[in-house]
């Protein structure tokens, strides 16, 4: 055993510079003084010692590194040394002390979890970029209609701008589609893409095996090939590689299969599953109406999507001046992949983060009032080894490192908590969110829990840390280990904390509860339709067998007539469009006004069947419906809806009355004008949250072949019955397979579903938020009770003598619980002003209440003051019925 070890106190340390010196000052005095004995003078004697040594400077900057070198690596061992035994120490406490250990890692790890598993979502979700080279200079390109973000683009506009432009290095035009797949067992219902041929070339991704197409694949008669998703390749082929060279039956059209892409462009588990060249025609590239592709496009190396826009601005303004029919008011907009890749849910997923931390703040403070509570137990513990030679920064870091072992801890139970959270989360959120079910345990979460681990140490275990570490040694040694010397200045840090609790809860609890509000009022609105025991689905019917309007209309006929006579079925009908699900709009102008753009009135268009109305229980408000003498040949007409009534005819009765196709829609609009016959009530049509629009129906049999191309012949059937309308999919398969056993039946539900699911993602972060909100309340109520108990249990003398004297138990009781009323009272005020602020992130998913709304604010503030005055009356009636004896020995 070394000095050190046995006498830790040392008074004085000798500096390393001062240690050479005197060292090689010694050996020049020892060669001196043998120089001398042999007859040497002094003077003499001491020259050639220093000539016989050296380098007398060079020598001492040698010893000096050598010595710096030499101290680092003791330090660094002596450093790790006390580390280990910190650490190992630090355990022996955890396990000495288990009712505190478990609730303290409790507690962290329900905030460590769930932080980390809405962090792994968000990290899927939105901060993973693209699996494809260079995803940041991967753009999307929209067009802009009256400063409206429309979204879709023609293939005229996308032609022009591409022979153009000179920013992107290549792009793509593509959209969805729905295929009829033959198959031997019957018809199956595949998603798929059509492309113009850069598709693959934009994303810079080939294929796993075989090819991609490209443009000479693109051109009418050429594109009859067809690329697989790697997904479908597994599924459909069972991941036979022989694939290549086979034909595949979509549409009733033969294609060859040249190539399978890897799996990590599937970017989403609801992807497509196949690509194909969309080939435009010459009369389509030539089309600048008719919006529906989305467009894709990578930027050139130095060029920023400022600079892309700018040139894109140049682009409209001339296609405006050539094609002021079709682009008037027309414009595009560049924005990153990424942003239009997630939409809105970034902001959805960053906002539920945000609350999710709030809850780990809370646990946070309320471990930091333990190690408080503890510090004090401890305190005369911490005072010997101060007075035994310990400073202030090594007792610091010793209870700094018991916090961190405290908090790794912590992260281990989270991990653990973290993985159940992320399957609950990937079982129960709503559909469309990209990527979700990417989510889960990788090495990004385990690296964020760690650092969160370690960053919660800091946040909950300096403070405690710090206060105990710095308390009077002669004070503490005398009171014994009540530690009375730093008790007042302790209670303020606790009384501080509980604040921010209460704070941060309120603030959770603000948003829970404009949720809930705003959630009641959604289901106070009625969707203009009787949504109940009606079934829906849909079909597809593909061109090239069902090429002509004719022959499309007699097909949705017979499967109309056979689901009406199902047993049960009071009424059925066609659409191209049901409340819940997809929509495309049209312009339209009144007789009178000029047919141009200036003059339209962009409205939804529906198409239905005769029945349609009286099958969705939708009332006619005027008018009449439509019959089957509203064909092919008769008069054109139309039924619109009250708010479109009122924008084409603000002051006039609108039924008989003429309507106007879009200017772009003919070059005589007054061949296509419609008879407005019947005024039908606004509805709900993308659900109960969204606003109603302008809309008009039309008859599915007066639609021509430009129309039915509108709906890319894929229907909805509707059915209105008695019975279950779930029990319906049965028999409407087997009408519409009597009808062609090709056509598949898909997105099968009753409008009741179709309905609730609209509100699938406001109901989702209204249950997280409400799920955070009440975690933070009763972590608020546990860290109330316990600073009362604590403070109750520093007041048992005092108690003890305002007893003897007199005092009644209500007086104690009073006491003890305004001691908590002062840092709840604080926190509400406090967390009712930054709610104030933090509410304005949800303004755009409430309905029907304001982000600052006073009902909500004065509910949740009341329900936190009720919470805490219970968690305060406990401790503190505990102390009021203490017997004044027994208080006064204490």
């Amino acid at each position: 055993m070394d000095f050190r070890t046995r006498f830790p106190l040392r008074l004085w340390r000798p500096n390393l510079d001062d240690e050479v010196d005197a060292e090689l000052d010694f050996h020049l005095e020892m060669r001196t003084r043998e120089l001398m004995r042999a007859g040497v003078p002094e003077a003499d004697a001491r020259r050639e010692a220093v000539a016989r040594f050296g380098d007398l400077r060079r020598a001492r900057r040698e010893c000096r590194a050598i010595g710096q070198q030499r101290e680092q690596r003791m330090r660094s061992a002596q450093y790790l040394s006390e580390l280990w035994q910190d650490a190992a120490f630090a355990l022996r406490q955890m396990i000495a002390t288990p009712a505190f250990t478990l609730i303290a890692v409790a507690t962290l790890a329900l905030g460590i979890g769930a932080t980390t598993a809405i962090f792994s979502v968000v990290n899927a979700v939105v901060l993973r970029p693209l699996p494809v080279p260079d995803p940041g200079r991967l753009v999307s390109v929209t067009e802009v209609w009256r400063d409206a973000d429309q979204g879709a683009v023609s293939a005229g506009n996308f032609v022009d701008m591409m022979g153009e432009q000179s920013a992107f290095d290549a792009a793509t035009a593509s959209t969805t589609v729905s295929f009829t797949l033959a198959r031997d067992e019957g018809a199956e219902r595949v998603a798929g893409v059509k492309a113009t041929g850069g598709f693959f070339k934009t994303y810079g991704v080939n294929a796993a095996f075989g090819r991609v197409f490209g443009p000479e694949d693109d051109e009418p008669g050429q594109d009859q090939v067809v690329v697989l998703s790697h997904k479908y390749w597994i599924r459909q082929f069972g991941g036979e590689t022989g694939v290549l060279g086979k034909q595949i039956t979509l549409d009733a059209r033969p294609y060859t299969i040249i190539g399978v892409m890897p799996a990590s462009f599937d970017f989403t588990s609801d992807a497509e599953d196949l690509w194909v060249p969309i080939a435009f025609t010459r009369e389509r590239k030539a089309m600048h109406d008719e919006h529906y592709l989305s467009v894709a496009a990578r930027l050139k190396d130095g060029v920023t999507i400022e600079q892309a826009q700018q040139q894109l601005d140049r682009i409209a303004a001339d296609l405006r001046t050539r094609f002021p029919k079709d682009d008037a008011d027309r414009g595009f907009r560049v924005s990153t992949m990424m942003s239009a890749f997630i939409g809105d849910y970034g902001h959805r997923l960053i906002v539920l983060l945000g609350a999710v931390g709030f809850v780990l703040l809370i646990a946070c403070a309320n471990v930091s009032n333990l190690l408080l509570a503890r510090g004090a137990a401890r305190s005369r513990e911490l005072a010997v080894r101060s007075a035994l030679g310990a400073g202030q920064g090594r007792l610091v870091r010793q209870l700094f490192t018991e916090s961190v072992v405290l908090g790794l801890v912590s992260a281990l139970a989270g991990i653990a908590l973290a993985w159940v959270c992320i399957g609950i989360l990937i079982a129960r959120a709503p559909q469309g969110v990209p990527r979700l079910d990417q989510a889960g345990i990788d090495g990004t979460a385990l690296a964020f829990a760690v650092v969160l681990a370690v960053v919660c140490s800091i946040v909950f275990g300096l403070v405690p840390a710090w206060r105990t570490a710095r308390a009077d040694i002669n004070s503490t040694l005398k009171e014994g280990i009540r530690g009375a010397g730093s008790r007042g200045a302790k209670d303020v840090v606790r009384s501080i904390l509980i604040g921010a609790e209460v704070a941060l809860a309120l603030v959770l609890l603000v948003g829970a509860g404009l949720l809930i509000r705003s959630a009641i009022a959604t289901a106070r609105v009625a969707p203009g339709f009787d949504p109940q025991g009606v079934y829906s689905a849909r079909f597809s019917l593909p061109q090239a067998k069902y090429p002509q309007p004719d022959v499309l209309l007699q097909a949705v006929t017979a499967i109309q007539e056979g689901v009406s006579n199902v047993p049960g079925v009071r009424r059925a009908a066609v659409a191209s469009n049901v409340p819940g699900a997809g929509t495309f709009s049209n312009g339209l102008v009144p007789e009178g006004e000029a047919p141009v753009l200036a003059n339209v009135r962009q409205s939804m268009a529906r198409f239905v069947s005769p029945g349609y109305f009286e099958t969705m229980g939708i009332p006619i408000l005027k008018g009449r419906d439509f019959t089957p003498a509203d064909r092919a040949g008769s008069q054109l007409v139309m039924i619109v809806n009250q708010s479109l009534a009122k924008r084409l005819w603000p002051n006039a009765d609108p039924i008989g009355r003429r309507v106007l196709g879009s200017a772009p829609e003919s070059d005589n609009p007054a061949k296509t004008a419609k008879i407005v016959i019947g005024i039908v009530p606004d509805l709900h049509f993308a659900g109960p949250a969204a606003p109603t629009d302008l809309e008009f129906y039309q008859p599915l049999a007066q639609l021509d072949q430009t129309g039915w191309g509108w709906t890319r012949r894929t229907l909805f059937v509707v059915a209105r019955t008695t019975a279950d309308p779930s029990s319906l999919g049965p028999p409407v398969r087997r009408v519409i397979s009597d009808v062609d056993p090709g056509i598949p039946l898909f997105s099968e539900r009753t409008m009741e579903q179709r309905m609730a699911a609209t509100l699938d993602t406001s109901r989702f972060n209204t249950m997280l938020l409400v799920v955070l909100g009440i975690i933070g309340l009763i972590l608020a109520a546990v860290g109330i009770y316990g600073v009362v108990s604590y403070f109750a249990s520093q007041q048992t003398s005092e108690i003890g003598i305002r007893m003897a004297l007199g005092a009644s138990r209500a007086s104690v009781l009073k006491l003890v619980v305004w001691q908590a009323a002062v840092p709840v009272l604080t926190g509400v005020l406090a967390g009712a002003a930054c709610a104030a602020f933090a509410s304005r992130v949800l303004a755009s998913q409430l309905i029907g209440v304001r982000p600052t709304d006073p009902a909500t604010f004065a509910t949740v503030a009341a329900v936190l003051l009720v919470v805490a005055l219970c968690a305060a009356l406990l401790p503190a009636r505990r102390a009021a019925g203490l017997s004044p004896t027994i208080a006064l020995q204490s």
